[in-house]
């Protein structure tokens, strides 16, 4: 799918207003997050969150009410062995999954009961996600400048296929680009790097089914961007890495909502204080809005779920601590008729 550089509707296509917060420096303790690193939503819109440095998962129902916490650390079910560093949730499959250091994938039911565990013969991943049929897509770095994004059978040893194989180009550039990618609730895998403004969609046996390209004129890499990298502290005796590019990337994170909408990170616009734009793509891979949704993620992190006319995010609150923020959505377009049905 071809996209021209403006989309369909010019005007604003989706306001957001806040329903409810988690976690800040006032609250009670089990609603207090050490370092949030991921979070996902169930179809009921329960709310799960990795909190990384305390090894556990929390539960919080759809009023954002506190309902368990699960993981400890250990090798032994349920528990996590260092820095648990991934979750997501499969609506088909009706499971948690967590994802540790140690090339570990772990499986839970919504009331927190532990279903197993599979050791990857992989080693350690980057990332990792499963599908409804319980196939495991890995991403490896390897150690010749390459990533690769490979499936895995659900005991997390046969390799079954190989999707593809990318060089990587930032070669260290704090500005340049990476690969990013996802699952949708259809089990199809979405991947780009970042540059040219291309996405390609594979459907789950690996076969390439679609590729969403996009122009778009080049962003120049802001200055508040370049001062804050320069500012960053480093240990006695190193250097950061030298800024070799003028523009930023084509786009960033991304992330696909429960109707198929898939929402592209981009830096047009992009100032001090203000959120970045999001380019938002039909269910057909049609360009049909842009968004500012003004959100102060936490660390960076662009952690972001679409559910039901919900968004969920983890942003940064007072003192610089991790919090959730559910907030309601309201489309003031419509797409037409191509989204696909909530699952």
């Amino acid at each position: 799918m071809q996209n021209p550089k403006e989309p369909i509707h010019s005007g604003p296509v989706l306001s957001i207003s806040l329903d409810w917060t988690i976690g800040g420096i006032k609250t009670n303790k089990r609603d207090l997050f050490s370092y949030p690193k991921d979070l996902a939503v169930d179809p009921e819109g329960n709310v799960y969150v990795l909190d990384s440095l305390d090894r556990a998962v929390k539960k919080y129902d759809q009023a954002g009410r506190f309902v368990w916490s699960i993981g400890r650390t250990g090798q032994g079910p349920g528990e996590f062995q260092g820095i648990p560093y991934g979750l997501s949730y499969h609506p088909l499959a009706k499971s948690l999954m967590v994802m540790d250091p140690a090339g570990r994938l772990s499986w839970f039911l919504p009331d927190g009961g532990f279903i197993r565990s599979v050791k990857l013969s992989q080693g350690i991943v980057f990332s990792a996600l499963c599908d409804s049929a319980g196939k495991i897509y890995l991403r490896k770095d390897a150690q010749d400048g390459t990533h690769r994004l490979i499936v895995l059978d659900a005991e997390g040893r046969g390799v079954l296929s190989e999707i593809m194989k990318i060089p990587q180009k930032s070669g260290g550039n704090p500005f340049g680009p990476y690969g990013s990618w996802t699952i949708d609730a259809m089990d199809s895998l979405i991947y780009g790097f970042g540059e040219p403004y291309e996405l390609q969609v594979f459907d789950s046996g690996g076969r390439l089914i679609r590729k969403i390209v996009k122009l778009y004129d080049p962003v120049r890499i802001p200055k508040f961007m370049l001062d804050k990298y320069r500012a960053t502290d480093v240990p006695p005796g190193l250097t950061l890495p030298r800024v070799t590019r003028t523009h930023m990337p084509a786009f960033g994170n991304f992330f696909v909502d429960d109707r198929g909408r898939l929402f592209v990170h981009t830096w047009d616009g992009t100032s001090e204080g203000r959120e970045e734009l999001y380019d938002i793509f039909d269910a057909d891979g049609r360009f049909f809005g842009r968004v500012s949704l003004n959100l102060r993620f936490y660390r960076d992190g662009h952690v972001c779920v679409l559910r039901k006319d919900k968004l969920y995010a983890l942003e940064e609150g007072e003192e610089e601590v991790g919090i959730v923020r559910r907030y309601s959505v309201r489309w003031l377009v419509k797409e037409g008729e191509n989204a696909r049905p909530v699952r």
